[in-house]
């Protein structure tokens, strides 16, 4: 099966990245979830407002566990 892919980090930027991705499958008729990297040990913190715009909208966010370099 062939995803959009939309990577997210902590802020609330995360839903307009999946309102694109979103989009853009749905133009080309194919799935999209989003991924989440975060340091070892640290736990999720994506924004409250961008997990609310994935379960809204039917996104599956996978949480990775790596090293995050700075923006």
């Amino acid at each position: 099966m062939t995803n959009v892919m939309a990577a997210i980090n902590g802020t609330p930027v995360g839903r307009a990245v999946l309102a694109v991705a979103d989009e853009v499958a749905r133009v080309l008729d194919v799935g999209v979830e989003a991924v989440h990297v975060v340091e070892e040990g640290e736990g999720a913190n994506i924004s409250p407002e961008t997990g609310a715009e994935a379960a809204s909208r039917g996104i599956p966010v996978r949480m990775l566990e790596g090293d995050v370099e700075p923006a």
